[in-house]
Protein backbone atom coordinates (compact mmCIF):
# COMPACT_ATOMS: atom_id res chain seq x y z
CA UNK A 1 0.00 0.00 0.00
CA UNK A 2 2.37 2.94 0.64
CA UNK A 3 4.60 2.10 -2.61
CA UNK A 4 1.22 2.67 -4.35
CA UNK A 5 -0.26 5.84 -2.24
CA UNK A 6 -0.42 9.12 -3.27
CA UNK A 7 2.06 11.63 -1.42
CA UNK A 8 1.38 14.79 0.12
CA UNK A 9 3.34 17.23 2.12
CA UNK A 10 1.75 20.02 4.99
CA UNK A 11 3.44 22.42 6.81
CA UNK A 12 2.90 22.71 10.86
CA UNK A 13 -0.55 24.05 11.58
CA UNK A 14 -2.11 23.27 7.89
CA UNK A 15 -5.56 21.36 8.08
CA UNK A 16 -5.77 17.93 6.69
CA UNK A 17 -9.64 17.65 6.42
CA UNK A 18 -12.48 18.75 8.27
CA UNK A 19 -15.20 16.52 10.47
CA UNK A 20 -18.19 16.62 8.56
CA UNK A 21 -16.71 16.46 5.59
CA UNK A 22 -16.71 13.70 2.68
CA UNK A 23 -14.08 11.18 3.77
CA UNK A 24 -10.59 12.45 2.74
CA UNK A 25 -9.29 8.73 2.57
CA UNK A 26 -6.90 7.19 5.40
CA UNK A 27 -3.94 8.92 5.25
CA UNK A 28 -0.57 7.05 6.42
CA UNK A 29 2.29 8.97 8.47
CA UNK A 30 5.24 8.99 6.47
CA UNK A 31 7.12 11.89 8.55
CA UNK A 32 6.39 14.01 10.92
CA UNK A 33 3.25 14.39 13.39
CA UNK A 34 -0.38 15.17 13.25
CA UNK A 35 -2.69 15.84 15.50
CA UNK A 36 -6.81 14.33 15.19
CA UNK A 37 -8.97 16.84 17.08
CA UNK A 38 -12.48 17.90 17.87
CA UNK A 39 -13.48 21.24 18.71
CA UNK A 40 -15.76 22.23 21.84
CA UNK A 41 -18.36 24.32 22.05
CA UNK A 42 -16.09 27.29 22.57
CA UNK A 43 -13.46 27.21 20.43
CA UNK A 44 -11.06 25.03 22.26
CA UNK A 45 -9.33 21.88 21.01
CA UNK A 46 -10.19 18.35 22.18
CA UNK A 47 -7.37 16.20 21.07
CA UNK A 48 -7.90 12.46 19.92
CA UNK A 49 -4.90 11.63 18.74
CA UNK A 50 -1.39 12.61 17.42
CA UNK A 51 -0.08 9.99 15.05
CA UNK A 52 3.92 10.13 14.42
CA UNK A 53 5.60 7.80 11.52
CA UNK A 54 4.07 4.67 10.69
CA UNK A 55 0.27 6.05 12.68
CA UNK A 56 -2.82 7.14 10.41
CA UNK A 57 -5.96 9.01 10.44
CA UNK A 58 -9.68 8.05 9.21
CA UNK A 59 -9.02 4.83 9.60
CA UNK A 60 -13.02 4.28 10.09
CA UNK A 61 -14.17 7.38 7.90
CA UNK A 62 -11.81 6.88 5.17
CA UNK A 63 -13.13 3.08 4.30
CA UNK A 64 -16.67 3.37 5.78
CA UNK A 65 -17.98 6.36 3.15
CA UNK A 66 -19.40 8.45 6.29
CA UNK A 67 -18.33 11.95 6.71
CA UNK A 68 -14.60 12.75 8.77
CA UNK A 69 -15.52 12.06 12.45
CA UNK A 70 -12.93 14.49 13.34
CA UNK A 71 -10.72 17.15 12.23
CA UNK A 72 -7.04 16.61 11.16
CA UNK A 73 -4.14 18.90 11.16
CA UNK A 74 -0.32 19.00 10.77
CA UNK A 75 1.10 19.39 14.47
CA UNK A 76 4.76 19.65 13.31
CA UNK A 77 5.73 19.51 9.07
CA UNK A 78 3.91 15.86 7.70
CA UNK A 79 4.26 14.20 5.07
CA UNK A 80 1.28 11.52 4.67
CA UNK A 81 0.31 8.79 1.66
CA UNK A 82 -3.25 8.07 1.08
CA UNK A 83 -5.34 6.47 -1.69
CA UNK A 84 -5.81 8.73 -5.21
CA UNK A 85 -8.65 10.49 -3.74
CA UNK A 86 -6.98 11.09 -0.41
CA UNK A 87 -7.55 15.24 -0.03
CA UNK A 88 -9.84 15.97 -2.08
CA UNK A 89 -13.25 14.11 -1.07
CA UNK A 90 -14.80 11.09 -1.69
CA UNK A 91 -18.20 9.45 -2.44
CA UNK A 92 -19.64 6.48 -0.94
CA UNK A 93 -17.75 3.01 -0.96
CA UNK A 94 -19.10 2.30 -4.62
CA UNK A 95 -16.11 4.79 -5.56
CA UNK A 96 -13.78 3.52 -3.52
CA UNK A 97 -10.22 2.83 -5.72
CA UNK A 98 -6.38 2.71 -5.57
CA UNK A 99 -4.15 0.87 -3.11
CA UNK A 100 -6.52 1.22 0.12
CA UNK A 101 -9.08 -0.41 -2.01
CA UNK A 102 -7.03 -3.93 -1.42
CA UNK A 103 -8.11 -3.81 1.89
CA UNK A 104 -10.93 -5.15 2.05
CA UNK A 105 -14.69 -4.67 0.94
CA UNK A 106 -16.20 -1.37 2.19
Amino acid sequence: LAQAAVRRAFEAGEVLFLEGDSPAGMWLVEAGEGKGFKLSGDGGEHILRMPGPGGSFNEISGPDGGPNAARAAAFSDIRVGGDSHCGRGRGGPAQRRGPLAAIGPW
